[in-house]
């Protein structure tokens, strides 16, 4: 029982009880899909719907105002009451988690004066209890919720919400002794509620038990073939198994129930289209969630890896143009940005971009005077640490520069600038996909004689240890 409920916790990502919080009461799942073409207040008709207690009516307002605002975190917070009354506790448990996500992670304290006051108003009503046990619940307060859900169970003996969550608090106090009789009433209550039955199916499979997992989830979806939740926790659990045609089929039919927040089973759905080699479907999922969420950076990055897989940098280097313009201060997308530069052979932007993260990350620079030709210098590169070298060359000498990182605790850059400062030339990694991280540039021919500036410092993939670096006579070949 003890395995159980921790696997539990943590598979929902949260640190407390509440993690679990799936309302396990009496009436049929709500979440199914809701025309909201109309131009109605739709919080205000939520709003009212739930005063008149027209839970069900309430759900299909709250889920009218997050279709219509998907970042609405009050919206997802209003629909988990709803829910929460009318019966679907899936629903309940993943709105308030990430109506949170979306408010900062915590409720104003001006809830739970509202619910104490039901509660003082109403005594005989498990409506507000149920709504507060909920509250403390994703409080981590367990001594204050198991006051609430006894005080339910003396009111309603029967009730399924709260026989599961008294044995959840029991076994998070450590009274676990109780909790499997609990459960085993709650499961006996609940056991035609689509939501009980995907909760039971979620604690079978925390506990390992994959067959007895599945079965709930189907009995769920049998119940009611468009239950979202079901297909969710069930495409997930396929997708974990490598199972990636089923997978995509539930997480489909998830998004065709209606389930929200929509980004989830799309983002799953894409990745795992990716996986399969479907570009064409992964490129129209990122392309929605997009819409949904025109300034969510993990969209535009998981579309530009999806144009790398295909080979297209200049969709890449697009995206993170579009990346650049909504995090500029992350020096990290230039250096993405001029890799994919530097693999369509259009040096110039490349180098600009790697310039632009030397200096963003840029903490202290070194003068390491004049560079001799034939000889290795070793320098010490630390985080944000830039040596800068000069060298002479006359136009059309041919050179090769290398910086080294003996150990391969170093990432080594280098850039070399022209005596204006520009950027004209640079090389991260020899070879990246054999794990050379080294940097070369090879049969460089300087474009003028003067005097230019070499650029020592570091990517991302390692920034403190020794470096060699080596400027010398070109014995053939060419970096580009």
């Amino acid at each position: 029982m003890q395995k159980r409920f921790g696997r539990l916790l943590r598979r929902f990502g949260i640190s407390s009880l509440c993690a679990l919080v799936l309302m396990l009461t009496i009436t049929p799942a709500l979440a199914q899909p809701v025309d909201c073409r109309s131009r109605e207040d739709y919080r205000a008709v939520g709003e009212g719907a739930l005063l008149e207690g027209d839970y069900a009516a309430a759900v299909e307002a709250f889920t009218c105002v997050i279709q219509l605002a998907p970042n609405d975190g009050e919206g997802y917070i209003q629909r988990s009451e709803a829910a929460l009354l009318a019966g679907d506790y899936m629903m309940a448990l993943s709105d308030r988690a990430y109506g949170l996500s979306l408010a900062g992670g915590s409720l104003d304290d001006s809830v739970l004066d509202t619910y104490n006051q039901q509660v003082e108003e109403n005594p005989d009503d498990t409506a507000p209890l149920t709504l507060r046990a909920f509250y403390w619940l994703f409080q981590g307060d367990y001594a204050r919720a198991s006051e609430d859900l006894n005080a339910i169970l003396k009111l309603d003996y029967d009730n399924t919400f709260a026989w599961l969550f008294r044995a959840l608090t029991e076994q998070s106090e450590g009274t676990s002794e109780n909790a499997e009789t609990d459960l085993s009433r709650a499961a006996e209550l609940g056991g035609e509620n689509p939501s009980v039955l995907t909760l039971l199916g979620v604690l079978e499979l925390s506990a390992g038990n994959v067959q007895e997992g599945l079965d709930y989830f189907n009995r769920a979806i049998d119940l009611d073939p468009q239950y979202p939740f079901a297909y969710m926790e069930r495409a997930s659990f396929l997708a974990i198994q490598g199972e990636n045609a089923d997978a995509i089929n539930d997480f489909t039919a998830a998004i065709d129930s209606g389930y929200l927040p929509l980004a989830r089973p799309l983002l799953e759905r894409a990745n795992l289209y990716t996986l399969e080699r479907n570009y064409d479907r992964a490129l129209d999922d990122y392309n929605a969630l997009i819409e949904l969420d025109p300034d969510n950076l993990t969209y535009y990055q998981n579309r530009a890896g999806l144009f790398v897989e295909q080979g297209d940098y200049a969709g890449a280097v697009d995206e993170y143009t579009r990346i650049i313009e909504i995090e500029p201060e992350n020096a990290n997308n230039f250096l993405s940005r001029g890799t994919y530069s530097l693999l369509l052979e259009d040096m110039d932007s490349g180098a600009n971009d790697f310039l632009t993260y030397v200096r963003m990350i840029e903490t202290e620079v070194v003068d390491g005077g004049e560079l001799t030709l034939g000889e290795t210098e070793t320098i010490n590169m630390a985080l944000g640490r830039t040596h800068e070298f000069t060298f002479e060359a006359a136009e059309g000498d041919l050179l090769d520069i290398r910086a080294d990182s003996p150990d391969r605790a170093v990432d080594p850059l280098i850039i070399i600038l022209d005596e204006d400062g520009n950027p004209i030339f640079t090389n991260d990694d020899v070879d990246a996909a054999a794990q050379d991280f080294n940097a070369l540039i090879e049969a460089w021919e300087a474009p003028a004689d003067g005097t230019y500036t070499l650029l020592v410092s570091h990517a991302a993939a390692g920034s403190d240890g020794e470096v060699e670096v080596t400027l010398d006579e070109s014995r053939g070949g060419s970096d580009l």
